[in-house]
């Protein structure tokens, strides 16, 4: 209402200076321009006033009434240029559509009654200004009858229209509060958008960081997986060389056994007779070339004891590298954080089993030690043997007076064997318990290798997931985005 006052105001300040615009280029045209100026101040002034009245902070309606009666005035003083088609009955009717304007009731009935005595006062201090000839009452009449019929239509054009004025005010109101109200839940959510980004920013960047951190722990179990299948290749070649040196072993101890059974019926057999010295002759050969083979036997199980011994430092080696990726692959799950706990689990487990392994192969190692150990003892005795076999043909071959000595001589033979047979048997016990331990370290190997391949298929499906979810929070943070920019615009509208 307020905003149609004022235009109200900006037409009635136009229709005043636009009439007095015409008003003095008609004067000026026929009178001269020194004339039509003279002539024309008086509607200068007027005209002066209401366009300074605009501009003064003071109620609408109040100069709407102070507009109407102006340019009443201008008719009924007489301001116009005799003879011009502008008079006082155009003033009166202006004056009453520009109180029209203002849409109140109040305003029509005051203006009217100022308009019924201005007239009246008018026709009877000067008639003949106001209307010339005999019929000036019946003109006053008329004028009167025509204006207070005009002002009675404009009240009741007022009045029916006000309840629509009002009902558009009131719906002008309420569309407002509803542009109020849409406008605080768009600023709510753009808030709401900004946070959401904000969140989204943050998300997305701990899934990246989550991401690379998940590549770097599956590059460890890759490692991981690597050493221990090199470690179950390493535990696969030892027990092979196990498996040969239990073969060597057995048939050591058969041709140990041999020898043994040989001795004895020597034994017998020299007690026998001198005769049969000769024939014990061949047979001390016999003995001397397998007491020979028992040493390269002795040796060639030596060597392969320090085979076996390299291997177990590599295979230490393997566990110490694999414990040490564990800690790693530890260190790397800690950083993930809770999305790391399952991960710390496995390369705990992991770290177990290497620790597990590293001290099955000490174990392993300290056995080979001893069986090493056991077998220059072995080596000493054959070698031993042998100098008793050797000293047994000397002592044959000089004299044979000697022969209880060379039977006493044959007798530590006989007792050097029993004890290369038991120490044989003790290692053969030895490497039967080292192959069920390197079973044992077979068996964690492939508890480690089924166990890192699981763990690296749960990373790869975590990589997945975390890839689909970084995919996911890329489409909801453009969505996010999308509504922002609604709320911006819908805000800036």
């Amino acid at each position: 209402m307020n905003n149609h006052l004022k235009n109200a105001d900006k037409v009635s300040t136009f229709i005043v200076n636009s009439i007095v615009l015409l008003v003095t280029s008609l004067a000026v045209m026929k009178y001269g321009f020194i004339g039509g100026l003279k002539l024309s101040i008086p509607i200068i002034i007027v005209a002066g006033l209401i366009t300074g009245l605009y501009f003064v902070n003071i109620d609408s309606k109040k100069k709407g009434v102070i507009y109407a009666l102006l340019i009443a005035i201008i008719g009924f003083k007489d301001f116009l240029t005799p003879g011009m088609s502008f008079n006082g009955t155009y003033a009166i009717i202006l004056s009453i559509t520009v109180i029209s304007m203002y849409f109140s009731k109040r305003l029509i009935i005051f203006h009217s009654i100022i308009l019924n005595i201005i007239l009246i006062s008018v026709y009877f201090l000067n008639p003949q200004g106001l209307f010339s000839g005999e019929a000036r009452f019946t003109l006053l009449m008329l004028l009167m009858v025509n204006a207070n019929a005009i002002f009675v239509c404009l009240y009741f054009i007022n009045k029916w229209s006000s309840g629509l004025i009002d009902l558009s005010e009131e719906k002008a109101k309420e569309a407002i509060s509803l542009v109020d109200v849409l406008n605080n839940t768009l600023g709510k959510v753009k808030s709401g958008a900004k946070i959401l980004n904000e969140s989204i920013n943050v998300f997305s960047e701990n899934m990246d960081s989550n991401l690379t951190t998940i590549e770097n722990v599956n590059a460890t179990i890759q490692e991981m997986t690597e050493g221990v299948q090199h470690q179950a290749e390493s535990i696969n070649i030892i027990n092979n060389n196990m498996t040969d040196i239990a073969y060597e072993m057995k048939e050591t101890q058969r041709v140990s056994e041999d020898v043994l059974e040989n001795s004895n019926n020597m034994i017998q057999k020299v007690t026998g007779g001198t005769q049969k010295v000769q024939q014990m002759g061949t047979q001390m050969k016999t003995i001397n070339e397998a007491v020979g083979t028992s040493l390269t036997i002795v040796n060639q199980l030596q060597n392969k004891t320090n085979d076996i011994i390299s291997f177990l430092d590599s295979i230490n080696q393997i566990a110490e590298q694999t414990n040490l990726l564990a800690l790693n692959a530890a260190i790397e799950a800690a950083r993930a954080g809770e999305q790391g706990k399952g991960f710390a689990i496995v390369a705990d487990e992991v770290r177990k089993l290497a620790e597990g392994s590293s001290k099955i192969v000490k174990d392993i190692n300290s056995i080979i030690m001893e069986i090493s150990h056991q077998t220059e003892e072995a080596v000493k005795t054959v070698n031993q043997g042998d100098t008793a076999l050797k000293a047994g043909n000397d002592i044959l071959a000089e004299v044979l007076s000697y022969f209880d000595d060379f039977t006493e001589g044959f007798q530590k033979t006989n007792n050097s064997v029993t004890a290369e047979i038991r120490m044989i048997e003790k290692v053969s016990s030895n490497i039967i318990s080292i192959q069920e331990q390197i079973e044992s370290v077979a068996s964690i190997s492939e508890q480690q290798a089924a166990a890192t391949e699981e763990v690296s298929a749960t990373m790869e499906s975590l990589s997945h997931d975390v890839s689909s979810i970084s995919s996911s929070i890329g489409k909801i943070n453009s969505l996010s985005h999308d509504l922002e920019e609604i709320s911006r615009c819908n805000t800036a509208h």
